[in-house]
């Protein structure tokens, strides 16, 4: 199915997902990722949401390196537990020491804007979703709640 919405543009339905594709700049590089927006089948894109999408992308939150600053802060408190459960050969290679938040550029890839549904409170959420060398397998994710970041951590944050 797919879907022209005012805002949004084409998006097809994908998985519990309306998605396109997005160019997104972030540490100085032009990335594509997916727009994904929390709805299912048989649902309609929420006002919340198309606001919530609108007030990001208005927001300075990708131009001001507030991301990047969230992210190298939470790369810091994480990396010796992860040094430490990994050993040397996969931290000399995945989670290398780092003196600013643009040496993050080798380390992560954004992957997903999330627009998430939210029916219990009037907020606006967002999810950006990136790979990252230092967990594979659950990813890295900033949460920001009404433009503002109020978490970082793995995707389950979000997803």
């Amino acid at each position: 199915m797919t879907v022209n919405d005012p805002i949004f543009g084409e998006v097809t339905q994908n998985l519990g997902h309306l998605e396109r594709q997005l160019s997104l700049e972030f540490l100085g590089s032009d990335f594509s990722i997916i727009l994904a927006i929390s709805c299912w089948d048989d649902e309609e894109i929420l006002p919340d949401q198309r606001n919530a999408f609108e007030k990001f992308m208005a927001s300075n939150l990708l131009s001001s390196g507030a991301i990047e600053e969230a992210i190298f802060t939470h790369y810091l408190r994480v990396v010796p537990e992860i040094r430490e459960r990994t050993g040397q050969p996969f931290a000399s290679a995945n989670v290398p020491d780092i003196s600013s938040p643009y040496a993050l550029a080798g380390l992560i890839k954004p992957t997903d804007l999330l627009i998430k549904r939210t029916l219990d409170a009037p907020k606006r959420i967002v999810g950006l979703l990136f790979d990252c060398t230092w967990d594979i397998d659950n990813g890295l994710a900033v949460r920001i709640e009404n433009e503002k970041i109020v978490e970082v951590g793995s995707q389950d944050i979000v997803l």
